[in-house]
């Protein structure tokens, strides 16, 4: 499920979009860093009329965070003024005066904020099936999925010069750690149980995540006990992470079912990690 933190709507969205990609991590300038700032930044969003600035541009972001709280100030199917192309992005905020020593993102106020950060973008990830992996320009023109920031987004599409939050290689390579250092690991048994339950389904249909695309498994990969168990015969440390299990998953079931069932493959292992995630099957 998405997030669902406190609301405060910003006053300039854009209309609906269809299709989340990536994530774009932001620094605000003002506020700086301090609780309640991101309360501050969605009352600013909020009365901010058009234009935004002497430029005459336009500004809202989706999420602000803050060392103790986050807020929402768009839906996330709602298009933000962030970081343009603006269409299949969430902006998330952190609330960081971008001036100052780099050494401050390693102080107490700046390190909760950032674990705070981290646990909202991977539960955007896992709502929106996005990969948990950092996305430099090359990639963003390839049309890869993923997680970013400002400075990257202009240096990809050049509709913008801001170059926020500022942070070197190690900052988002520490980052990225964050969002994926809280996936619990599974258990190679509860793994092989949840690979089982998904592939046994009732009607062994599933819908394409976003659409209304079902696909049927095909019979071989319905040998659910030895498929489940060969998935895992070389992990040798007898737990992975969740998203190292739907990778897995991805790519045996890609194999299994043959060319052409690329979104069928995506959405079974996004079926088996909710599951493992959320404790309990997710609703067809």
């Amino acid at each position: 499920m998405p997030p669902s933190p406190p609301y405060i709507p910003a006053n300039l969205t854009g209309g609906p979009q269809e299709r989340i990609d990536r994530i774009v991590i932001h620094g605000t300038v003002k506020p700086g860093t301090y609780c309640g700032a991101a309360k501050d930044l969605g009352a600013y969003f909020r009365d901010l009329q058009e234009p935004s600035d002497s430029e005459g541009r336009w500004a809202s972001c989706h999420y602000g965070v803050d060392p103790c709280e986050t807020y929402q100030y768009v839906y996330d199917h709602t298009i933000a003024y962030h970081a343009p192309p603006n269409d299949g992005s969430i902006g998330v905020e952190l609330c960081d005066p971008q001036s100052g020593p780099d050494a401050r993102w390693d102080d107490e106020q700046h390190q909760a904020m950032l674990d705070r950060a981290a646990e909202l973008v991977r539960q955007l990830c896992r709502a929106y099936d996005i990969p948990m992996v950092w996305l430099y320009p090359d990639d963003l023109t390839a049309g890869g999925r993923g997680i970013t920031d400002h400075e990257n987004v202009g240096l990809a599409w050049g509709q913008t010069s801001h170059i926020d939050p500022g942070w070197s290689t190690s900052r988002s390579d520490d980052f990225i750690r964050r969002v994926l250092t809280e996936e619990s690991d599974v258990s190679y048994d509860d793994a092989a149980r949840a690979v089982r339950d998904v592939l046994t389904e009732k009607t062994h249909q599933s819908r394409v995540p976003g659409s209304d695309v079902t696909f049927s498994l095909t019979d071989s990969i319905l040998d659910t006990n030895r498929f489940a168990y060969d998935l895992f015969s070389a992990d040798g440390s007898g737990a992975m992470s969740t998203e190292q299990l739907r990778q897995v998953v991805r790519d045996e079931v890609a194999n299994g079912l043959g060319a052409g069932y690329e979104q069928a493959a995506d959405a079974i292992a996004l079926r088996v990690g909710q599951r493992i995630v959320g404790g309990g099957s997710d609703e067809s």
